[in-house]
């Protein structure tokens, strides 16, 4: 399982991932991840994105939602 210190490794392989369309081992990578770091807001955002990728929008909006939740203030500045 992935260590907090490595979280931007991780994220950065996911993106890796998604950029090569290979979304399920993004989508697994990250879901690994978030089981252990459930408070990991650029996790979250990043897995949103393998999600609407993937074709699973559903998923890919409750992501999203968890990012924003994770991290509030990131996101108020975005809009």
């Amino acid at each position: 399982m992935p260590q907090p210190e490595n979280r931007e490794d991780l994220v950065a392989r996911a993106r890796e991932l998604v950029l090569a369309e290979r979304f399920e081992p993004a989508i697994a990578l990250l879901r690994e991840h978030l089981a252990a770091h459930p408070d990991d807001g650029v996790a979250w955002r990043r897995l949103a994105g393998a999600l609407i990728g993937f074709g699973d929008d559903a998923a890919a909006v409750d992501a999203a939602r968890r990012a924003i939740e994770a991290n509030p203030e990131e996101h108020r500045h975005r809009c």
